[in-house]
């Protein structure tokens, strides 16, 4: 079995954006400094090291680089680095300058595991760059090889592949003698050993080419080279444009520019290095307060900036959206025919690391991966003020609809009906209209406790909303008695039939209000339940006119209500009772205390939300089972890790075990799939949030009789502890 612990069993790779400590003209020591920073990042388990453009000579040397002597060491220094390479795991894309007999290239080289793969010369230069006065194009390069004075690869040989591993055999089939190397924009290299892992390489500043391309380029990864001077704030733009390409591509770009060791004559120099992924950053390590002034560092030890990109998440992504795919296959379209890139492909053998040897501390994964995905959107949260007005925009419309009817609301005093009663309240003052048209009622059952019941009234008293009370327990009675249920008898028997008798008369109940007094009933049935079919089919809570929490899972609605008590939107007195009501155990009272006074609890019987909320996001993505239990374990493992939570949170702080974890998502995939017959038939609502909701005519389609055999299957690779 592979180790499910490991970052590579779950379709994660570790890549690594490195600024080393360069000397300007000095590439023997930059050299060392490179090496020594790829056996940093070897120790630490990433696959792909990339230094910034011209790394290997310093990236300020202006004139300086037509001169042989400077050349000539820039070889040497490579070979030294191939050297080193044979014994360490990552690819590395190392910026330096190469000739050729009549002109002089910016190129990123690649080399693993003693090897010289090929190199990229940057494309293109914008008008009056700084490499322009140096460097030539590398667009007229394409399928070209440039002479390489050092032993390569031996492309001839068709067994190379095989030979890769082994350091000694590599040996024995380089040429000795003067050779080339592949030279040529989009060369594509893809891993044969790690699924998905493929990357390409650019230059900042390709004048536009690397927007262009964005949405044609078919590997996981862009490595994006830069060697620009800093000036304030300019590391702003290539990390936007970055999350623009790599939202357009729905792939990861990793960005690393010539740092603060370069020539200060003319021009001042910061580290800056970032790793972005479909729209949203990674990691970031550069000289702007969002990254802590890491770029510009006091000693001469490199900066190196880790994350680990999720290729099965990017494969997902294009999957998901033919469009990409179309693209791929055809070019960018609006490309100019100069800058036009095929993708020449070099495979090879990266040797997957084993993390368990390499130590507990570098197991941890290395990208942000929040316990509460749905309160955020590319890494930024979700605003609950916008949330509240889209719920109440969304009910404002639907009432214009149908003639603005009154609002029929079920006040329980748990969380779902406290937010379908604060977005009732908002639409009606959105619309200029009284709070008296929000016609609340309690209704109190066998199981109802006076906690639940007094923060109902509490709350309608502190918005100013009317409420009734009808007592359900004699009808309730009635129907027991008239289906010989043994309560009806007085036997303590608390089955499904017990429990579905109160949830239908409330649904009656309501139904029938709504038609005496010409009201529409506003449901209250969030997304969690939806996922997890925690709700009494047909006439009970499954039914309603209009549900506007139909795309809201129960931790998005805490995370709402704990925002309205912290801006105390509708005063202290209502703050009261909404604490009152976060600090409730969250239980549908259907089903009496037991001996000890202990009530019937929901998240006992289904799971605790906040996890089973974190599974249906990645289910949604197409994630299996294995894996989403993978990064259950990283959000939710360790309560005192403080990355992760949102920013503020106010909530108890838990955690969970593999085997906790592994419990409570069978238990999700079980119901998931088993209740979806409930969802297929759900009322209207409106979608929210950005993870998505389950409503059949929302994004979402799933017939009502699957199996979750695949998915249950998948799950019991899961190790217990």
């Amino acid at each position: 079995m592979k180790d499910f612990y490991s970052l590579y069993t779950h379709g994660f790779a570790r890549i690594a954006a490195v600024s080393p400590a360069v000397t300007p003209g000095k590439p023997l020591a930059n050299a060392s400094s490179i090496i020594l920073a790829a056996q940093q990042a070897s120790a630490q388990g990433a696959v792909l090291a990339a230094f910034p453009a011209l790394a290997v000579s310093g990236a300020s040397l202006e004139d300086l680089y037509f001169q042989d002597a400077l050349l000539e060491q820039s070889y040497r220094a490579l070979e030294q680095i191939r050297l080193a390479s044979q014994d360490l795991t990552p690819m590395l894309v190392v910026g330096a300058p190469l000739r050729s007999s009549q002109a002089l290239y910016s190129c990123a080289v690649v080399i693993h595991r003693g090897y010289v793969l090929g190199a990229v010369p940057q494309q293109a230069f914008s008008a009056g760059s700084y490499g322009s006065r140096y460097f030539a194009p590398g667009a007229s390069l394409a399928r070209q090889s440039l002479e390489y004075p050092y032993p390569t690869i031996p492309y001839d040989d068709a067994d190379w592949l095989e030979d890769l591993p082994a350091a000694e055999s590599a040996r024995l089939v380089y040429q000795l003698d003067k050779d080339s190397i592949p030279c040529s924009p989009g060369l594509y290299f893809s891993a044969t050993d790690l699924p998905g892992f493929s990357f390409t390489i650019d230059f900042a500043g390709n004048n536009g080419a690397n927007s262009t391309a964005a949405e044609s380029d078919p590997a996981a990864l862009t490595v994006r080279l830069d060697a620009s001077p800093a000036v304030a704030g300019s590391w702003r733009q290539p990390q936007q444009a970055a999350l623009v390409d790599s939202a357009r591509s729905r792939g990861a770009i990793l960005y690393v520019n010539a740092g603060a060791w370069e020539s200060s004559t003319s021009a001042a120099w910061a580290s800056s290095a970032f790793i972005v992924e479909n729209g949203s950053l990674l990691a970031n390590s550069g000289f702007g307060a969002e990254a802590g002034g890491a770029g510009f560092p006091t000693a001469s030890e490199p900066i190196i900036t880790y994350a680990d990109i999720d290729l099965d998440g990017i494969a997902l992504a294009r999957r998901s959206a033919p469009g990409f795919t179309d693209a791929a296959s055809v070019g960018a379209p609006g490309m100019p025919a100069a800058l036009a890139v095929d993708y020449p492909e070099i495979p090879f053998q990266l040797g997957v690391p084993d993390m368990a040897e390499l130590g507990k501390s570098v197991q941890d994964l290395r990208r942000p991966l929040p316990r509460f995905p749905f309160q955020e959107d590319h890494g930024h949260p979700i605003d609950p003020e916008e949330v509240l007005n889209l719920q109440a925009s969304a009910l404002q419309t639907r009432l214009r609809a149908i003639g603005q009817p009154k609002i029929v609301l079920g006040v329980s005093g748990g969380l779902d009906s406290t937010q379908a009663l604060l977005v009732a309240v908002t639409a009606c003052d959105r619309a200029g209209i009284s709070r008296d048209n929000i016609l609340a009622f309690t209704l109190p059952g066998f199981a109802t406790s006076q906690g639940t019941k007094s923060n109902a009234y509490a709350l309608c008293q502190a918005l100013g909303v009317p409420l009734e009370e009808i007592d359900i327990r004699p009808a309730g009675m009635q129907i027991l008695s008239d289906l010989g249920h043994p309560y009806a008898h007085g036997e303590p028997v608390y089955d499904v039939t017990f429990e579905n008798v109160q949830a239908g008369l409330r649904a009656d109940y309501l139904f029938r209000i709504a038609g005496q007094r010409g009201g529409i009933v506003l449901g209250t049935g969030d997304l969690s339940e939806s996922s997890l079919g925690w709700a009494t089919f047909g006439v009970g809570d499954h039914i309603c006119h209009y549900n506007v929490n139909a795309g809201l899972p129960k931790t998005s609605m805490q995370g709402l209500i704990r925002w309205v008590i912290g801006t105390s939107r509708f005063g202290e007195e209502a703050n009261a009772a909404l604490q009152a009501i976060l600090d409730t155990e969250i239980s549908p009272e259907l089903v009496p205390a037991d001996a000890q006074g202990a009530m019937q609890s929901t998240q006992q019987q289904i799971g605790p939300y906040e996890l089973q909320d974190f599974h249906l996001y990645w289910l949604m993505r197409g994630y299996k089972p294995a894996k989403i239990a993978f990064l259950a374990y990283h959000a939710w493992h360790d309560a005192t890790r403080e990355a992760g939570w949102p920013q503020g949170y106010t909530g108890a702080r838990h955690e969970y075990s593999i085997g906790e974890i592994k419990h409570w998502l069978g238990i999700f995939v079980r119901r998931f799939f088993s209740q979806q017959f409930k969802r297929s038939t759900s009322p209207n609502g409106p979608e929210i949030l950005p993870g998505g909701s389950l409503g059949p005519l929302g994004a979402w389609r799933m017939p009502s009789d699957i199996s979750s055999e695949a998915w249950l299957a998948d799950l019991a690779e899961v190790p217990e502890e």
